[in-house]
């Protein structure tokens, strides 16, 4: 899986994303020097907060500010898009129409749901739960039972996952990976 990495700029006041730099032209192995990832994440697939010590590393090397007073950094990963030459791939409208008819068929609301994690948002995470073609969206709400957790406590890119169907609309499968839900109290 090829993946890029960013820095995310969030505003502290708002707690909204404000800007990504691609860090893409760092080393991999002067990033994990940097970061020193733990041995569950090598790879570092999951969102860091950025503390004073690593901005004070990174200032070393990338020519930006950066103002703690007024933004909150994480360095985070995503899986990279497919290059224009993948574009011949792409579906065209009625491509996209059957496979929902065929999402509408196979899937149905309360039905539990397998798929691996494959993007992570500020807003929740994305799951690939058919061919690489059906994309399975899960709300940063339903993520856990847990009141609230951070980018931090999403499931790695990579992990397969085990969901439950809450809306099948506008060719989107939206779900839930709670256990309170998983559990069948919506089935």
């Amino acid at each position: 899986m090829e993946v890029t990495r960013l820095i995310s700029v969030f505003d502290l006041r708002t707690e909204r994303l404000v800007e990504e730099i691609n860090i893409d032209h760092i080393d991999f192995e002067l990033l994990k020097k940097i970061f020193k990832p733990p041995s569950s994440d090598p790879l570092m697939y999951n969102p860091f907060d950025i503390t004073e010590k690593e901005i004070r590393q990174l200032k070393k090397i990338l020519n930006i500010e950066f103002d703690t007073s007024l933004y909150h950094y994480d360095l985070d990963c995503y899986q990279k898009p497919k290059s224009e030459e993948d574009e011949k791939g792409r579906m065209s409208s009625d491509e996209i129409q059957n496979l929902w008819r065929k999402v509408m068929r196979e899937y149905k609301v309360g039905q539990l749901v397998k798929g691996k994690v494959i993007r992570h948002e500020n807003f929740g995470i994305f799951l690939d739960i058919g061919e690489g073609k059906i994309p399975g969206y899960v709300d940063i709400i339903n993520i856990s039972d847990e009141e609230f957790i951070g980018r931090s406590g999403f499931p790695p890119i990579g992990q397969k996952v085990e969901g439950v169907v809450l809306v099948l609309r506008d060719c989107k499968v939206n779900m839930s990976l709670k256990k309170s839900h998983i559990g069948g109290s919506l089935c």
